[in-house]
């Protein structure tokens, strides 16, 4: 990418958005030129809206060159220079980019020029261009891509461009979010995706303009704050799910597999996708069975995959993180299973999230609550049961991993000495 084309878009980017067909011609020097079509179809095309008397482009001829050498005379210096990209350096006004789009496997793009638009030149380098694209994980580019979905739609229902969008634009989002009382995290989310679209493809920020930072802090400070009604699985709820996952119609391999994936995600204040994504060899079990290891090889506050190790010693009882480990690890070795994912059930399907929700929901069928837990609720119980055994707060936030005080709202019902803190 040259700088010239901003996209892909999943959705056209303007109300009025013209969509020409690309062509390809062999360049004599090697290589191919792709060209943007605007002249088809025939009688509506782009070009057709153009007057060739007022807009015929005249080019200088070896005739013209001839005759400037022979007014200025003998000893003249000639010169050719060969611009790359000439026609890329046409300023293209942005009220026309909505005529420049084409199509590429079911996306959407705009060409125009780079010199007007300010682009920051970036190099053909495939290796800088990878390096652009992944400045952000990709499950923040998915979160980035379904805010994007959100705020095009929201643009074209009021048949206004979304890129670049206009600072208007911006603070109309934001005013219908508040109107549809949404979570001041789902707009935060919002506004990051516009502001990375823009940045990404050097475009002017809207997001920055100091009347869109107003309006969110205005939106901060007055929208509602949604109260998180999920509950903890405290060691007593950990204890009914063994009870009921030991009677369940779950084959005995099954039941280890998934008991062991309830131990890990409660000791070790883990996320569910952190847990699932563990292999083989992630997990290591001291000699003397006091200790077992796994590490987490990336992780939401982890975005640079540096990794990280979560430490669980064994415990009394059946919520004993060493023993459930080892029990899994030995039905795993023994069908067969020596790397990869290490929880896979008996049909030899990789747990996922559904499947893991699938099963607690169906452990705590009999609770009043059912519908208030799900899989955070393990992270908010290991983090509750802490607190209420007065683990101090740096080893509570050492624990989970997290980097400010918003361990505090995963601490529910129990009133904590604030010297603790």
């Amino acid at each position: 990418m040259l700088g010239h084309t901003v996209g892909p878009f999943s959705h056209p980017p303007f109300i009025n958005f013209v969509c020409s067909s690309l062509g390809v011609r062999e360049k004599r020097t090697g290589g191919h030129r792709i060209i943007l079509d605007l002249s088809r179809p025939v009688g509506d095309s782009v070009n057709d809206g153009i007057s060739k008397e007022d807009y015929s482009p005249t080019y200088c001829s070896i005739d013209d060159a001839i005759r400037i050498i022979i007014s200025l005379g003998p000893g003249c210096l000639l010169c050719k220079q060969d611009i790359k990209h000439a026609f890329r350096l046409v300023p293209v006004r942005p009220e026309d980019y909505h005529l420049l789009g084409f199509k590429v496997a079911g996306t959407m793009c705009i060409t125009r020029s780079r010199s007007y638009s300010r682009f920051v030149q970036r190099s053909t380098n495939t290796l800088v261009n990878h390096l652009i694209l992944n400045h952000v994980s990709p499950a923040t580019r998915r979160a980035y891509n379904s805010a994007l979905n959100q705020f095009i739609k929201f643009c074209r229902c009021k048949k206004v461009a979304f890129c670049p969008a206009s600072v208007s634009t911006v603070l109309a989002f934001i005013a219908f979010q508040f109107a549809k009382k949404r979570a001041l995290s789902t707009v935060r989310v919002y506004l990051a995706a516009i502001s990375d679209l823009h940045c990404v493809n050097n475009l002017p920020n809207p997001v920055d303009n100091p009347s869109c930072t107003y309006a969110f802090k205005g939106y901060a400070r007055l929208h509602q704050q949604i109260v998180d009604s999920r509950l903890p699985i405290t060691p007593n709820i950990l204890v009914l799910i063994k009870n009921q996952l030991v009677v369940s119609s779950l084959c005995e391999f099954d039941k280890i597999i998934y008991w062991c994936a309830f131990v890990m995600i409660f000791c070790g204040f883990l996320r569910i996708g952190e847990l699932l994504a563990l292999n083989f060899e992630d997990i290591c079990v001291a000699k003397d069975s006091s200790l077992v290891s796994f590490r987490l090889s990336h992780s939401k506050t982890d975005q640079l995959r540096r990794g990280h190790w979560v430490h669980c010693v064994r415990a009394s009882g059946c919520i004993c993180p060493v023993r459930a480990v080892q029990k899994c690890l030995r039905v795993r070795f023994a069908s067969g299973a020596h790397c990869g994912r290490l929880f896979v059930d008996s049909a030899h399907r990789i747990i996922s999230r559904s499947m893991f929700l699938s099963v607690l929901k169906y452990c705590l069928r009999n609770h009043p609550n059912v519908s208030r837990f799900n899989t955070h609720s393990f992270r908010i119980g290991a983090a509750t049961t802490a607190a209420r055994r007065n683990v101090p707060a740096y080893r509570i936030k050492e624990a989970g991993r997290w980097k400010s005080d918003c361990y505090q709202r995963y601490i529910r019902d129990v009133h904590v000495n604030p010297a603790l803190f």
